[in-house]
């Protein structure tokens, strides 16, 4: 709990001597991180980010903290092998997948609720037939959303043969539904 660590999954350029340089996506809490997690070359790298410039980038979601991150021959050290990297990239669409469900599990709940207060003709919209069907499918969606990621965060903690292809799914599915 004393440190941030900040994943991104863009590689990173790696030379002779293990430094790294590269300008990843926007790295989330990357302007508070004091380490970033990367890919660079078959390696996952650590980079102490005490010291390196950061500059913060808005983002449409206030929660969520936005920073660009320029390393230019930044030490690093190598906590992984291409094994680690696979698992890093699977970890964070896996995660990717969870959240796309949390926020239509939100907006749903968001849409009912609205359905329920909005009042049309003296009555609210929720009692309307063509409303009531919206929001059973999404609630489908999500609820489906639901299992799609659970079942392949299983199947990754169970190392089964197919979570590739179950990840794949999760995301498009999880994506669909967001």
């Amino acid at each position: 709990g004393e440190s941030i660590a900040a994943v991104v999954r863009t590689p990173l350029e790696i030379d002779a001597n293990g430094a790294v340089s590269g300008r990843p996506e926007p790295v989330i809490f990357g302007a508070r991180a004091d380490v970033l997690i990367a890919p660079a070359g078959d390696s996952l790298v650590a980079v102490d980010l005490r010291g390196i410039e950061r500059t913060a980038e808005p983002a449409m979601d206030m929660t969520r903290e936005l920073a660009w991150i320029e390393l230019d021959h930044a030490p690093a050290a190598v906590v992984g092998d291409a094994e680690a990297v696979a698992a890093h990239l699977d970890r964070g669409a896996i995660y990717h997948s969870a959240e796309m469900l949390g926020g239509a599990e939100t907006v749903m709940q968001l849409a009912v609720d609205y359905a329920k207060e909005r009042e049309q003709f003296g009555r609210p919209i929720g009692s309307f037939q063509a409303v009531k069907h919206l929001c059973v499918d999404m609630l489908l969606e999500a609820q489906s959303a639901v299992s799609a990621a659970r079942h392949v965060a299983a199947a990754f903690d169970a190392a089964e043969p197919d979570r590739c292809a179950d990840l794949a799914l999760a995301q498009a599915y999880c994506s669909d539904a967001y």
